[in-house]
């Protein structure tokens, strides 16, 4: 029997591990192992971690006695309650939550050390209906004025604030962006009759910094203070930078924080107008990403990969963007945005049969909107 006639008896795929009666083995991608017991506490272990001790820096903290309700009324609230018609004045429930504070390390980098104190005095810091509460979001473009603040008065002494931006730093010294700081103010007196030692200046987040703390911290004390050493040179932003916490410390048996309150706000087109105004450029930063892992060359891979994603892993990602953005500003419209195809492929059976696998693999991609081409529909140029 030739050698032809054999080879067509064989109906499975020779196989040399078949052969040897060895099974098989199977082969799996290279995977990064970690062991958790090495890099994870257990719950055991996160309770047993000591809490950090922390002094309190500020006045006593105001006990608020509840008001007892009649028998009639406590009934009424019941009823209320289980209809869901009891309703609550907001304006007269505490809303100081310290946690909030700890959570976003606001006395941690403003005084630098393990303190804390309490809200003994009511501040509101508004740019008409935007103001400072605890972490709320603002937008650069509110803070544009100056805005309105209102003390609590408590009957003699003197209130200092300061506005300042614990994220704002770009240089390498230490301390923070100072946007207002008025000192004296006489207690029940306005704003305007304290000494300004720096001009206010709106919040300038940088882009591609994310969000920054704006923090207000308010100051009483019984005498008057001299700042005028802390006054800036120039307009320009590092000298509105300086130590808080230094600053404090300087003055701490004079003066003691009586009020705090914060937001966050991020960058918007304001932020480069202001900049430009005291003679800065506006700086734009990128977050580095760590590069990203390549696949190992293989001359004969266990699946066969499409050439060009292969190649774009060695490509500038940057570039890749660039190609997109290309792709979009062709497709547009002088009147509207272009309009996403209804199928994939209308013609895909002769495309399918004609074109190279990764070019049509590349069109139904883009045509459906999936991967790195969702961009061209889910992102109108406006």
């Amino acid at each position: 029997m030739d050698q032809d006639a054999v080879s067509q008896r064989i109906f499975y795929e020779p196989n040399a591990w078949y052969k040897a009666r060895i099974a098989k083995p199977v082969l799996y991608p290279k995977m990064h192992v970690i062991d958790a017991d090495n890099h994870l506490l257990s719950l055991k272990e996160r309770l047993a971690v000591p809490k950090t001790e922390r002094y309190d820096i500020g006045f006593k903290k105001k006990s608020i006695l509840p008001i007892p309700l009649q028998p009639s009324e406590s009934k009424n609230v019941l009823k209320l309650s289980r209809k869901v018609q009891l309703t609550i004045n907001l304006k007269e429930v505490e809303h100081w939550q310290l946690s909030i504070f700890h959570h976003y390390r606001i006395f941690d980098d403003i005084f630098h050390t393990n303190v804390f104190f309490h809200n003994t005095q009511n501040m509101q810091l508004k740019w008409g209906s935007t103001g400072l509460y605890q972490g709320n979001l603002i937008d650069a473009v509110d803070t544009s004025n100056k805005p309105d603040i209102w003390i609590q008065s408590l009957n003699g002494g003197f209130n200092s604030f300061v506005l300042l931006n614990l994220d704002g730093n770009p240089y390498n010294c230490g301390g923070e962006v100072v946007h207002w700081l008025v000192a004296n103010i006489p207690d029940g007196k306005s704003v305007s009759d304290g000494t300004e030692i720096v001009p206010y200046f709106q919040m300038v987040p940088f882009r591609g910094t994310g969000y920054h703390r704006i923090a207000c911290l308010l100051l009483r004390h019984n005498e008057i203070v001299n700042l005028t050493s802390r006054k800036p040179n120039s307009p320009a932003l590092i000298d509105r930078i300086f130590n808080v916490g230094q600053l404090y410390k300087k003055f701490e048996k004079q003066w003691t924080p009586s009020a705090l309150s914060f937001a966050q706000a991020s960058w918007d087109v304001s932020v480069n107008e202001a900049l430009h105004r005291i003679g800065m450029k506006s700086p734009i930063y990128e977050y580095q990403y760590y590069p990203l892992v390549k696949v190992d060359q293989k001359e004969f891979p266990l699946k066969p990969q499409p050439f060009n994603l292969y190649l774009d892993q060695f490509r500038n990602p940057k570039e890749i963007h660039a190609d997109l953005l290309k792709k979009r500003l062709q497709m547009r419209k002088i009147d509207k945005s272009p309009e996403q195809p209804k199928y994939p492929d209308i013609n895909y059976v002769e495309h399918k049969k004609y074109m190279p696998f990764w070019q049509h693999d590349n069109l139904m991609k883009e045509n459906s909107g999936s991967s790195r081409y969702r961009v061209l529909w889910s992102n109108p140029i406006s």
